[in-house]
């Protein structure tokens, strides 16, 4: 009787363990997605600062997020319209950007660009 017991207990464990072991995989494999995210993004912030539509297109086709951090300040459309760069800024219109979000100071993305007094921006080329 004795060794019956110490057998459920031992199935137990093994359950145990092995949730264990599960949750951590899937615990990595969401980390390291949003690891891989956040160094897209944030190659995407330097990119876009720099005026470079070509590491911005090559960005996007790896997979990087056009409304990464919607409606908060230091987003990628955003950055885009503060740097000025309206070839980008339809680049990642056309990728899914969102144009019709609010901004965290309670403005809109177009009232902000109209901020910026660019209206090339505007009106993107999306040719």
């Amino acid at each position: 009787m004795n060794g019956g017991i110490q057998k459920k207990d031992y199935s137990l464990v093994r359950i145990k363990a092995l949730f264990f072991v599960v949750l951590m995989s899937v615990f990595q494999f969401v980390h390291a997605g949003v690891l891989a995210e956040k160094g897209i993004n944030e190659k995407a912030y330097d990119a876009i600062r720099d005026g470079n539509i070509d590491v911005v297109r090559e960005l996007i086709r790896q997979g990087m997020d056009p409304n990464h951090r919607l409606g908060k300040p230091g987003n990628v459309m955003g950055v885009a319209a503060y740097f000025e760069h309206p070839a980008i800024l339809s680049e990642l219109i056309a990728a899914g950007g969102n144009i019709h979000h609010k901004l965290e100071r309670g403005m809109y993305f177009t009232n902000f660009i109209v901020s910026r007094k660019n209206f090339e921006l505007l009106n993107p080329d999306f040719s």
